[in-house]
């Protein structure tokens, strides 16, 4: 499936945002790892971003730690979180298991890819845990030279696949419209970073990976067109 990002920290476009979910975006990530404002503005955004997509998609959010202490939340309190509009928490760094057993008892979780997903989720199925409530992305990388390499990227996807075949992978292409302050694109892949997102995302599909996400805060109405041709119709 498809997505998009949409980041609290700026102003929301109601416009492109109705246009992604009416273009089959099935996914909007957001982050809460950068938390200059107050944490309540914080909150009320994402409340008003889950009004503005309903149904249509659901929200992954970016966390750390440190983010969950500097916005007053707690993996103990799972329930905050559903009500705050989160349908997925994204783990960059690694939790003990209890937290997040904890987590899934509300929301769904979104593992590290590139870093410790297989130890994790090995221990998770040990306990028993629905694995259909857990997927795994790679990161983004803002600033160039930082991204995967390729071979790094198949032998990762390549390890997940083989031991939870029905494991959902995520990674991320460029946008159209860069996010600041580094304005380099946000690729999962080095190799995508200065490459048309739709060529980047063909060959995501073809590395392994399920879920397609743009990684910057825009893209223009012709690639969403094309987007929506390709992945939904077929056509190029």
């Amino acid at each position: 499936m498809l997505g998009f990002s949409v980041y609290l920290g700026e102003s929301f476009d109601e416009l492109y945002i109705e246009t992604m979910l009416n273009h089959g975006f099935k996914y909007v990530f957001t982050s809460l790892q950068i938390p200059e404002e107050d944490s309540e503005l914080y909150f009320e955004k994402l409340k008003a971003l889950k009004l503005l997509i309903g149904d249509k998609a659901e929200i992954i959010a970016d966390a750390s730690p440190h983010a969950f202490q500097n916005l007053g939340l707690s993996y103990k309190q799972p329930e905050v979180l559903k009500d705050l509009g989160i349908d997925y928490i994204r783990l960059d760094i690694s939790l003990a298991i209890p937290d997040i057993i904890s987590l899934l008892s509300e929301v769904k979780i979104v593992c590290n890819a590139s870093t410790d997903a297989i130890s994790l989720l090995d221990e998770l199925k040990e306990q028993g845990i629905d694995m259909s409530r857990i997927m795994v992305a790679h990161n983004y990388y803002p600033r160039p030279e930082t991204g995967l390499d390729k071979a790094y990227f198949i032998k990762q996807n390549t390890k997940l696949k083989t031991s939870f075949p029905d494991i959902s992978i995520m990674a991320f292409v460029t946008g159209t419209v860069f996010r600041g302050p580094v304005y380099e694109g946000l690729p999962t892949l080095e190799d995508h970073r200065y490459c048309h997102p739709l060529i980047a995302a063909h060959e995501l599909a073809a590395l392994g990976v399920d879920d397609i996400c743009i990684g910057d805060i825009g893209i223009d109405t012709t690639t969403i067109n094309q987007f929506n041709n390709f992945f939904h119709k077929g056509i190029v």
